[in-house]
């Protein structure tokens, strides 16, 4: 149990030291639930430390996000972190 709280000890500051969003992209975006035509796809670049008891861990996580005018959220997305893929999801409405 000592070990376990150690665990949960650290000290997160989660702090962004970077966000950039930039337009990467245009056109045709076909998902399982239908085809959207004229999205744009919106790339943003989050990079941040987290400093814990044992050190500090370096994250980069990068999002592609597609929009479509009309609709109220983003279409679809794609997130990797450090370069591996993290999760994807796109919608059924």
């Amino acid at each position: 149990m000592a070990e376990l709280k150690e665990l949960f000890k650290r000290t997160i500051t989660g702090i962004p030291a970077a966000v950039k969003s930039e337009f990467s992209g245009s056109g045709t975006l076909i998902t399982p639930y239908g085809t959207y035509t004229n999205v744009v796809r919106i790339k943003t670049t989050l990079n941040y430390n987290d400093t814990y008891s044992g050190g500090k861990i370096y994250t980069s996580q990068v999002s592609y996000n597609w929009y479509k005018s009309g609709i109220h959220h983003e279409v679809a997305n794609v997130s990797y972190v450090n370069g591996s893929f993290n999760y994807a999801y796109y919608s059924d409405a």
